[in-house]
């Protein structure tokens, strides 16, 4: 600083005078409890002071966040692998105070070890022919190591033996279990596997039943009556694996160029009195077989067949 005088009729005197303004004291950071966290640790500021800026770093790639309020103050340290020691520095700045630093060293949680997966849930069998799409829920929990594969079992004994379906490594809750008989019943149960072993296996789904439509009847025959026919027929050598409900008989006046069906209660019975036909018109016949899945082809056509009045003993002449 240099420091002048002044007076009237006199010399004005200066002079100089050098010195170093006094800094407040550091406020050095001092710290409270740690907390493991999944990503690193969390510590307590035992002096936070929210007239200081804090700031601070960590090894082993971690972040620091300081937050208070009063003086209460919390270090959150971040990205810090599973298992690992890091060291947080933190900072205490302030206009006129000299800078405080303190570190703490803390580890944060353990990495958990993987284990085998949960069991697979809501496994459902569908239908089809030869073969049943099967669908489930992926489990609860992974066991800390992603799932790579289902492994789909299938029984034809209630669960007494067991074969597995042999399919491309894959995630998706879902295959088609093909190669299987239709009309045998099945039950799935299906095993999650990833790189630590494999589940428990899920519970059995309920029975199901390939199957598909069945074959066509055979051998129809066509008998005639008054105003009506008496068809009969065979049974188709399969029933797709699926009961037969019923058979469709269809009878056509024009030799099979249209054709109408003959409205009745549905039955398995391979025998049927067509009624309703026109006296001295010929009629072929036809027959579909019907189950769940669906209903066949047509029979082969009957041989044509003519509706006629029974002549009674009374209506015979006799030639002399």
């Amino acid at each position: 600083a240099t420091i002048t005088t002044t007076r009237a009729g006199y010399t004005g005197g200066s002079a100089d005078v050098t010195a170093t303004s006094v800094m407040g004291a550091a406020l050095t950071p001092t710290f409270g409890s740690t907390t493991a966290t999944a990503d690193g640790f969390t510590v307590q500021i035992s002096n936070y002071d929210s007239s200081y800026t804090w700031a601070g770093t960590a090894t082993a790639s971690g972040t620091v966040v300081v937050t208070g309020s009063g003086s209460s103050g919390l270090a959150t340290i971040t990205g810090v692998a599973l298992g690992t020691s890091s060291t947080a520095t933190i900072t205490t700045t302030r206009t006129g105070y000299t800078s405080g630093t303190a570190g703490v060293t803390a580890t944060s949680a353990p990495a958990t070890p993987a284990t085998v997966p949960g069991s697979p849930t809501s496994v459902v069998a569908v239908r089809g022919n030869a073969q049943l799409a099967v669908t489930w829920t992926a489990p609860a929990s992974t066991g800390g190591s992603a799932i790579t594969d289902y492994v789909v079992k299938y029984s034809s004994n209630s669960g007494l033996t067991w074969r597995t379906f042999v399919d491309p490594v894959s995630t998706a809750t879902s295959v088609i279990v093909t190669g299987l008989t239709n009309g045998t019943s099945y039950v799935f149960k299906v095993v999650a596997k990833n790189a630590v072993g494999i589940s428990l296996p899920s519970a059995n789904s309920a029975p199901a039943t390939p199957a598909t439509v069945p074959g066509s009847p055979t051998s129809v025959v066509a008998v005639r009556g008054n105003a009506q026919l008496a068809v009969t027929w065979t049974a188709p050598a399969s029933t797709g694996g699926s009961a037969i409900t019923d058979y469709l008989v269809k009878y056509s006046s024009n030799n099979g160029l249209t054709w109408k069906n003959f409205i009745h209660s549905a039955s398995p019975a391979t025998s049927l009195t067509v009624t309703g036909l026109t006296n001295g018109t010929p009629y072929v016949i036809k027959v579909i077989a019907k189950n769940a899945v669906g209903i066949s082809l047509p029979s082969a056509n009957s041989a044509p067949a003519t509706p006629a009045a029974t002549v009674s003993a009374s209506q015979w002449v006799v030639n002399a």
